[in-house]
């Protein structure tokens, strides 16, 4: 009998993998990303494409009014404020985040770490066959 169980139990498991994998990467479930440059956002906005945005810093991420055409992201310039009125005269869903410390903080230590990554680069290794 517990050979039997044993048996029921590997094919549930198998089944249930099965239908996780299926649903990790089923066609049509992922939005393709389409990175455009700042002159073809204007342009998909000035010609009506654009259903939303998510404004972040000078990051923009939004959708398509067609979904089939996926995602978009972008930069803005920080300071271009005619974007927002074109967006808002083109009735886009703006949504405005804020930019997260965290960002901030891994950039400021990135950005301490360019003396150190220069003093390693230009330290001189001792060489072996002066015997130093």
């Amino acid at each position: 009998m517990s050979s039997n169980v044993n048996k029921l139990i590997f094919w549930l498991v198998i089944v249930c993998l099965v239908i996780i994998l299926y649903t990790v990467v089923k066609p049509g479930s992922k939005k393709v990303e389409q990175p455009l440059t700042f002159s073809q956002f204007l342009t998909a906005v000035e010609a009506g494409k654009i259903k939303k945005v998510q404004i972040t810093a000078n990051e923009v991420k939004g959708d398509f009014v067609d979904e089939g055409e996926g995602t978009l992201r972008t930069l803005i310039p920080n300071n271009y404020p005619d974007v927002y009125k074109m967006l808002r005269d083109k009735n886009v869903n703006v949504e405005i985040k804020e930019a997260s410390n965290a960002n901030m903080i891994v950039d400021h230590q990135l950005h301490s770490l360019y003396p150190v990554a220069g003093a390693v680069l230009l330290h001189d290794p001792p060489d072996a066959e002066r015997g130093e």
